[in-house]
């Protein structure tokens, strides 16, 4: 990797070196010189040495004039190094004034020793992932496809199997649970694959009881899922969203007049279109997966209320009975209403474990009127409650304030209220005031 380098010191070393030879040759010439003076006092009887001495003093001249010119190399040689060092730490000041915009541009020239905890961490979580790349990608898409399967789940609130079971002859109440354990199955077993595959991807896990696990995992995700898109793909194929039929879909609804067949399967008759609705609105509501397992299996989405009733009583599903509770609407009964969801409903059959109050589409009161709401719903609706054998919870004291109502010419008359609680004890039923309920 190329690096900035500044070399001012290397340069300050050239005047010591020039020294260094200067005094080499001064010895050098210094030792000519004492060759010199020995050899002229050699005599001339012994050794003519005139030819020896005039070579020795050529080479001291030579050697004087190396002096002179390593002097003035030397002084050009200091001018220079100084002028190099003058320049160098100018263009240290100005690469350290402007090193980090520079670094910014050219990150890649940016020595180790300048990067601080945080760039060298990114390197190396850089370098980990160009190493471990295969294995990110593999990650994140079994990840992201275990979300989207568990998201379609969710999103059709487990549901999306009941049009087409319902089409093959199931009913609606169990085709709803084939439906949620199928949703349930195939999310749960999605979580557990991804977990596991994600897991043998890092950790290249060679172990039976693990693989076998993992490979149960897969397939039993797969094949719920599998199964849940069969269900999706039939929903989409059978009938368009918003409303409508396809082309050549006809179904009759006209029983009541109430309900949009472009909401339900072509397939399916009137009674489990209805079911189908009331099951989709449940989902639209928010309700949890809980909630809605609670209305499936015991008819409502609670089997204990918070909410005491002006009675005193704390309501508690019983297994293996349903329990009818009465009372008026203002003092009691629609604060339980919201309690269990505010749920529209005309299904009047048991709901062993959980509670059964009168609840249908506030529009119908309308369109029936007092009368025609009592004879058509309910009336009805209580008798299906005697005919069970149901417990009978009573919300509201009663009496004569919530039994009866005034008219205009101050004529009375029993109340919703008030004729549920004549319908009971006409069929010889009594309040017990200590347990409040109705019993025989």
């Amino acid at each position: 990797m190329a690096t900035i380098a500044l070399y001012a010191g290397e340069m300050n070393r050239m005047s010591s070196l020039t020294g260094e030879v200067r005094k080499s040759v001064d010895d050098y010439s210094s030792e000519l010189f004492s060759l010199k003076s020995k050899a002229l006092n050699i005599r001339k009887s012994v050794c003519n040495l005139d030819d020896v001495i005039g070579m020795i003093q050529a080479s001291t001249e030579i050697q004087e004039k190396k002096i002179e010119s390593l002097e003035n190399f030397s002084k050009k040689t200091e001018e220079f190094t100084a002028e190099v060092v003058r320049i160098d730490e100018g263009v240290a000041a100005v690469i350290n004034q402007y090193k980090e915009e520079f670094y910014n541009k050219y990150d890649y020239l940016k020595p180790d020793a300048e990067k601080n905890f945080l760039e060298i961490c990114f390197d190396s979580a850089a370098e980990w992932c160009k190493e471990h790349w295969k294995q990110i990608v593999t990650t994140v898409g079994i990840i992201v496809g275990a979300a989207l399967a568990i998201a379609a789940v969710a999103a059709t609130g487990g549901v999306a199997l009941v049009p087409l079971l319902t089409a093959l002859g199931v009913a609606a109440g169990t085709a709803a649970n084939i439906s949620l354990s199928v949703a349930a199955i195939a999310a749960v077993s999605t979580i557990g694959a991804a977990t596991l595959n994600i897991v043998d991807i890092w950790g290249k896990i060679d172990n039976p009881t693990f693989n076998t696990l993992q490979s149960a995992l897969n397939w039993t995700s797969t094949i719920t899922n599998g199964l849940y898109d069969i269900g999706m793909l039939y929903n989409a194929v059978t009938y368009k969203f918003g409303g409508s039929f396809n082309r050549g879909s006809k179904v009759a609804c006209e029983a009541d007049g109430d309900v949009n067949p472009g909401n339900f399967l072509s397939g399916m008759n009137a009674e489990d279109a209805k079911k189908y609705l009331e099951w989709n609105d449940l989902v639209k509501k928010g309700l949890s997966v809980e909630e809605r397992y609670n209305l499936s299996k015991f008819g409502s989405i609670k089997t204990q209320l918070d909410y005491t009733t002006s009675t005193g009583l704390k309501l508690q599903g019983t297994t293996g009975k349903t329990t009818t509770i009465i009372g008026n609407y203002n003092d009691d009964m629609k604060y339980i209403v919201d309690e269990l969801g505010n749920i529209k409903s005309t299904n009047f059959g048991s709901k062993n474990g959980g509670f059964n109050i009168l609840n249908v589409p506030d529009e119908e009161f309308s369109r029936l009127g007092r009368e025609g709401f009592w004879k058509k719903y309910n009336e009805p609706w209580l008798q299906s409650a005697i005919d069970r054998n149901d417990i009978i919870k009573v919300a509201t004291y009663p009496g004569d304030s919530v039994r009866y109502w005034f008219d205009a010419d101050s004529v009375r008359h029993l109340t919703g209220y008030g004729r549920e609680l004549q319908v009971l004890e006409d069929a010889g039923y009594i309040y017990d005031s200590i347990i409040h309920s109705f019993i025989k």
